[in-house]
This record gives structure tokens, sequence and C-alpha cells, in this order.
């Protein structure tokens, strides 16, 4: 009798007492999601992807200790992007935390800017493609300092494709990058150098290599 008294006041319903945040991991590494709990009896430990059950596979390594429930998603790839549900149950009832995992890829610049020739003083358009996910910042610079929206340009992004386009060089030498970066992560660097021949007449070539 005694004993059962005492199993009778350790009963109680599973509870969180450690939470988990929204995370982003790069594409290749592994995530790891632990959370503590209290609950008796034991309480059942289940794993969802968006809403899904999952289970212990090459992609999901699962363990459940006395008072914490872990998950490592291996070399996540970005198939594995979604909600996270950790969820407790026992015959006093259930409980339920949700997080966001994002699976980034790293910037990565697929076209370098285009070559150009256009005369002194004409329209000089450069664009250059890009992947990665979040979708990155891109920046450009010119002789290595950094350009912005004004009257003499304009740049324009669109997904995966940034334009920069300048309707007046009239610089001896000009050195265009761009930069695609996620914050706090690697970033991808291509650059065009264009050489301005300048004459003073109408045959001046601006020439990229």
């Amino acid at each position: 009798m005694a004993t059962d008294l005492e199993e009778r006041k350790k009963e109680r319903a599973p509870e969180f007492i450690s939470n988990f945040a929204d995370t982003l991991v790069m594409e290749g590494m592994d995530c790891k999601l632990a959370l503590s709990y209290v609950g008796y009896p034991q309480p059942e430990v289940t794993w969802l992807l968006n809403r899904k059950e999952i289970s212990k596979s090459d992609a999901y390594d699962m363990a459940v200790g006395a008072d914490e429930a872990r998950l490592t998603i291996r070399e996540a790839r970005t198939k594995l992007t979604g909600d996270y549900t950790c969820r407790l149950r026992n015959k006093f009832g259930m409980t339920e935390v949700v997080a966001r995992v994002t699976v980034g890829v790293r910037p990565e610049l697929v076209e370098r800017p285009n070559q150009l020739d256009v005369t002194v003083g004409d329209q000089a358009t450069f664009e250059c493609t890009y992947k990665g996910f979040p979708v990155p910042d891109v920046f450009w610079y010119h002789n290595k300092r950094p350009l912005t929206v004004s009257s003499h340009s304009v740049l324009l992004s669109c997904y995966d494709v940034v334009v920069f386009s300048s309707p007046k060089l009239n610089d001896l030498f000009v050195h265009f990058s761009c930069m695609s970066a996620i914050p706090s992560r690697r970033s991808s660097e291509v650059m065009s150098s264009c050489l301005v021949l300048s004459c003073g007449c109408l045959n001046c070539w601006l020439i990229c290599y």
C-alpha cells in the first residue's frame, strides 16, 4: 500500500521544462534538437515534421533519456526544412512544442557579371546570377567602394538575378565586384574589371575583361 501511494504521488501529466527555438542549419551539417521534460509514468516521445510523424532513419537519429528527448538531423538537406514538433504523452495528458528548422544553402554566384563593349558616357548594365537560401543579400562595389542607388546608377534584384546599371561611366579604370552573402555565413564573390579608353572622341570604348 505504501508503495502504491508513493507511486500515485509521483503521477503527473508530461510537461516541458525547456524549449527549442527556430534554427538555421547549413546544408550538409548536423542539427541537434534537445528538450528536457518531466512526467510520470515516463511519457511516450513522438517527433513530427510538418505534422507528420517521423522515425529513426538515415536522416534522423532519436534518443530518449529519463528526462530528455533528442533529435539529430543528419547532414541536413533542403527538403528537411519545416516545422518540427516534439510531442509527449502519458495517461495523464499530452503536450507538444514546435520550432522551425530551416536548411540554408551557402550563397554561390552562378554566372559572373556580363562582358560589355560600350562607348564612354553610354549606359552600362552588369548582371550576375546567384543562388542561396535564405535569399542572400547582394552587394556591388565600384573600385572597392560600395555602390548605392543614385542619380548615376540603379540596382535591381529579383530572386536569383541582380542587375547593376550605370548611365555614365567616365572613369579611366572601372572595377566591379558582386558579392552574395548570408549574414554571419560564408560569402561568395566574383569580379568584373573594365577599362575605359577615353580620348575625347566618339570612338572611345569601354572594354570589359
